[in-house]
């Protein structure tokens, strides 16, 4: 047993020296952009630290429109007095710019702008991609056969701050899932085919030539005509889902093979088509995407994952800044002075709470008083990425009414 006081007089002396607590998601640098640069002169680093900027204020705001922003916008144009740190590197024999911003001050106008705060834990995503190739031939790309497709991946998941990986498409995951699951993208076969990866959300998408004709839907074959070379079952599921589909877009029952058609021939521009299924949180969510390459797709898709993520995840701040709400939790198995230091650390690196700090201990439970830019509900989605911090439940296994918490390293 120890004392609150000798809590209090050997925290800040602690703090210091004790190691971050391992976070089960991952940390992305939010204030930092990497830039191509032609060289290192100072026209290129005058117009790569804007747009290393602009990277930045979208990537810890989750919102694309935020560098429209006038004071936002100032600062970008000026972007010498947010700059911390900066450097030159070759990659791949690319010559980039790596540029540190200051973090603080950048949430700190977020803030008085009324823009959303993102913290730095970004949850895991998996991507299983299929695309349809000129000749028919349908793919579940990866890293080995989508060079082109999985650098723009890569790159627009870099720089909207969202960890995004593709599966190895080894023997293993050869075995769990084929191209008619991922085609089709049938949930419970991506999900089960995702657990390997430990991923928090999993997305499928499909890209295919917006012919009108619907191949994507109708045929595994690609013929665009149910029956066609294929198999009548095969053809009847994809069917079948094809119609269950547009019913959630559309907010219809089902619809005919005639309706159908006419509808995907008037449905979106651009020469290629994605549609996308998104798993997480017991939740699926469905979408298509249109496009003049599988390319842009790709991007666009990176893009649109994004933001459901900063829609979920971001905190939108109290209206006034500095006014935040204050909250008790208590949190259990803080049974060394260790353990206390490692959980009011871990409050504080949260971006939704403004300030955490230690009111109470009684022998291994504290009381923690947190100072929350958001809500609650924010703070509890916010810790529900990593399990340091666990809801106490009951013997059934549920939820016990009131704020407490289990700490776990």
């Amino acid at each position: 047993m120890f004392s609150k006081c000798a809590v209090a007089a050997l925290l800040t002396m602690l703090l210091a020296g004790l190691a971050a607590p391992t976070v089960a998601t991952e940390v992305v640098e939010t204030n930092r952009a990497k830039i191509p640069v032609a060289d290192q002169s100072r026209e290129s680093l005058s117009r790569a630290s804007r747009e290393a900027l602009a990277q930045v204020v979208v990537k810890m705001s989750g919102k694309r429109d935020s560098v429209k922003n006038p004071v936002l916008s100032a600062a970008i144009r000026n972007p010498t007095k947010l700059l911390r740190s900066y450097q030159f590197e070759v990659i791949d024999q690319t010559l980039y710019l790596v540029a540190d911003f200051d973090a603080e001050s950048i949430e700190s106008i977020l803030r008085t702008e009324g823009f959303p705060i993102w913290d730095q834990r970004r949850p895991d995503g998996l991507l299983w991609l299929a695309l349809e190739q000129d000749n028919g031939n349908r793919v579940i790309l990866d890293e080995a056969n989508s060079r082109e497709l999985g650098q723009v991946i890569t790159t627009t998941a870099e720089q909207r701050g969202v960890p995004v990986s593709m599966p190895l498409m080894d023997i293993t995951d050869s075995q769990a899932i084929s191209i008619y699951d991922v085609w089709g993208q049938f949930a419970s076969s991506l999900t089960q085919a995702s657990q390997r990866y430990g991923a928090d959300f999993v997305l499928g998408a499909r890209i295919y030539r917006n012919d009108g004709l619907s191949s994507a839907e109708f045929s595994p074959s690609g013929s665009g005509e149910p029956g066609d070379g294929g198999n009548e079952q095969e053809d009847a599921l994809y069917r079948a889902l094809a119609n269950e589909r547009q019913a959630k877009l559309q907010g219809r029952a089902s619809f005919s093979d005639e309706e159908f058609r006419a509808m995907n021939a008037n449905t979106g521009e651009g020469d290629y088509a994605l549609d996308w299924v998104l798993i997480g949180g017991d939740k699926v969510h469905v979408g298509t995407l249109y496009g003049e390459s599988p390319v842009q797709l790709s991007e666009n898709l990176l893009h649109e994952y994004a933001d459901f993520l900063a829609g979920k995840f971001a905190i939108v701040p109290v209206d006034e800044p500095g006014e935040a709400s204050s909250v008790e939790i208590s949190v259990a198995n803080l049974d060394s002075l260790n353990r206390y230091v490692e959980a009011l650390r871990y409050l504080n690196s949260l971006s939704v709470v403004d300030a955490a700090v230690l009111e109470q201990q009684s022998g291994s439970v504290g009381t923690f008083r947190l100072g929350l830019i958001g809500s609650f509900e924010d703070f509890a989605t916010a810790v529900a990425l990593e399990n340091h911090l666990q809801p106490v439940t009951d013997g059934a296994g549920q939820r016990v009414e009131g704020k407490h918490y289990y700490w776990n390293d």
